[in-house]
């Protein structure tokens, strides 16, 4: 990919992660600018061996990043939601590392994500337990990590039902 593209992309995700957390704690783009530049993507943008495995310990420590650097009050959802519109961007739009990294990214979290989840588990005749995570959600503050890996861990069960990329559950994305 040429310098031109890879700094369009990279603008582009940071602007989207920005944007996506314009309801955060943190307001100020300069404070979330450093927020969305705190985990090393390079790292992960550039392996060609990522798996399951080694994503998610990226993923944790990066959200882990986010959140000692913005203090008490910025949730774990709140970090794990500017890596994954910032990841979405670069990988899922962009096309960087494309054919690695797809698999295993996370769909952003939030109200009309988890919405349009519950209607289609609803349609699909899914597992209760589906409905019971899902049900839990009451906003971005309240994702701690615990409460984050088991709606991953759900996420992937209907990805698989569904037959599409954990991240292509966005594709149910409802907002009406």
């Amino acid at each position: 990919m040429n310098k031109a593209k890879t700094k369009i992309i990279t603008d582009f995700a940071t602007w989207t992660a920005f944007s996506a957390a314009r309801r955060s704690p943190i307001r100020s783009q300069e404070d979330l600018t450093k927020l969305i530049n705190k985990p090393d993507y390079e790292k992960i943008l550039r392996n060609k061996k990522v798996n399951s495995s080694s994503f998610t310990r990226w993923h944790r420590t990066s959200v882990k990043k986010i959140k000692q650097a913005a203090g008490t009050g910025f949730s774990y959802g709140w970090a794990a939601k500017l890596i994954n519109v910032y990841l979405k961007s670069r990988v899922y739009l962009g096309g960087e590392n494309r054919l690695c990294l797809i698999s295993y990214l996370h769909p952003p979290i939030d109200q009309y994500l988890i919405a349009g989840l519950k209607e289609e588990v609803r349609k699909m005749g899914g597992e209760e337990h589906h409905l019971d995570t899902l049900k839990k959600y009451k906003s971005i503050v309240k994702i701690d990590k615990k409460f984050y890996e088991n709606l991953i861990a759900v996420f992937r069960e209907i990805s698989k039902e569904k037959n599409c990329k954990l991240i292509e559950l966005e594709q149910f994305w409802k907002w009406n």
